[in-house]
């Protein structure tokens, strides 16, 4: 393999996401756009395995778990015209799918995340929000398809990633996303592992990215407010660590404005989480304008900690800049969420006053310069 004569498998206008790249099947890939088919990587042929014309035009097929032999096992199907939620599930000596659970949902989002199939086969982990708002992980058990211990609850945000190793065979690990992207290892090796990197890259996220087949040389990525984000290679064996590529080198993260986080009361009472770059020599006497960012997609979307290149372009020129996880926001439960439907052009635009209000408070604004850009609003 020398990396040239590369060959499109996908049309590039579809989309395409890589769900698996199924180790131990040397010629398939298993790929998502709108429905989940295999890809053959040496004639670019196709199989899907569902029927869209048989499903419905609107129907997506999301979350999908993928079993330690590379078999495709659960699948949420998502009916938004009827606004239902269903977790198809397959024995691996069958094709035959059986729904194995549903859910009324809201038409915004599904109430069930699948994740991993657990070491036996005979269980899976999902996140599903049944007993609590914001989501917890829970064993999944097939023979008496039921909900099992629960796993994890994180104390703030939701769960958005579950790791395990690249045989699918071990449960490694749940990433959760509050204020800041956080990691909560199940795996001691794994745990050890990133205690020393959090050490050595104090202040900022790190992100896995890949892995040796013997789990033991790395590719990882550091960021943070100031921090465009390198990727290293990692040698867990002796303890190398490479950089591999920095983005945006010609930046300097000392001249670079931190994201601060901070919450403030809307007018009904609800808490409202944000986010505020301040420019350099903001203060009482030298009060910055402000400009309040809205995310793109209203009722998906969220303001995430971390380098926006926007963000710090604004701030470079003297501007204050807020980002307002309104209501109406993702990752902040489904209540917090189902209170942004039909509050376009109402309470979500008091949210966005009343953060700029909390801000013009803290002394450092000029309340006769507020601007706003972008999203919907």
């Amino acid at each position: 393999i020398d990396g040239s004569e590369f060959k499109a498998l996908t049309d590039a206008h579809l989309g395409d996401d890589l769900v698996d790249i199924l180790h131990d099947d040397p010629e398939r890939i298993l790929v998502r756009d709108r429905d989940l088919r295999y890809s053959n990587i040496f004639t670019g042929s196709s199989e899907r395995i569902f029927d869209l014309e048989r499903d419905g035009y609107f129907t997506q097929y999301e979350e999908p778990a993928v079993d330690g032999e590379g078999v495709l096992r659960l699948v949420n199907r998502l009916l938004p015209i009827e606004g239902v939620s269903e977790i198809l599930y397959r024995d691996r000596s069958a094709d035959a799918w059986s729904v194995l659970a549903n859910d009324v949902v809201s038409p915004i989002r599904p109430a069930a995340v699948l994740s991993w199939i657990s070491e036996t086969g005979d269980a899976a982990y999902v996140v599903t929000r049944h007993e609590n708002d914001r989501g917890a992980l829970y064993e999944l058990d097939f023979p008496s398809r039921s909900l099992g211990k629960q796993v994890f609850t994180p104390p703030v945000g939701e769960i958005t990633g579950i790791f395990h190793s690249l045989d699918n065979q071990r449960f490694l690990g749940v990433q959760y996303r509050g204020d800041k992207e956080e990691v909560v290892w199940f795996n001691p090796e794994f745990e050890q592992m990133h205690a020393k990197l959090r050490a050595t890259f104090p202040g900022q996220i790190i992100r896995f990215l890949d892995t040796s087949s013997a789990e033991k040389v790395f590719l990882l990525a550091t960021f943070s407010d100031r921090e465009p984000g390198t990727v290293y290679v990692f040698d867990q064996t002796d303890g190398t660590l490479k950089s591999f590529k920095r983005a945006r080198p010609n930046l300097d993260p000392d001249l670079l404005r931190p994201q601060q986080i901070i919450r403030f009361t809307a007018e009904d009472g609800l808490e409202i989480q944000a986010y505020l770059t301040l420019p350099h020599h903001a203060d009482a006497d030298n009060r910055a304008p402000l400009v309040v960012l809205t995310h793109r997609d209203t009722f998906a979307g969220r303001w995430h900690w971390g380098f926006d290149p926007t963000v710090q372009f604004l701030a470079s020129r003297g501007y204050a800049v807020l980002q307002v996880n309104h209501r109406g926001s993702a990752g902040f439960g489904r209540e917090f969420l189902a209170r942004g439907r039909l509050e376009l052009g109402g309470a979500i635009l008091q949210d966005l006053s009343d953060g700029v209000a909390w801000v013009v408070h803290q002394g450092m604004v000029d309340r006769d310069r507020v601007g706003i850009w972008g999203g919907y609003l």
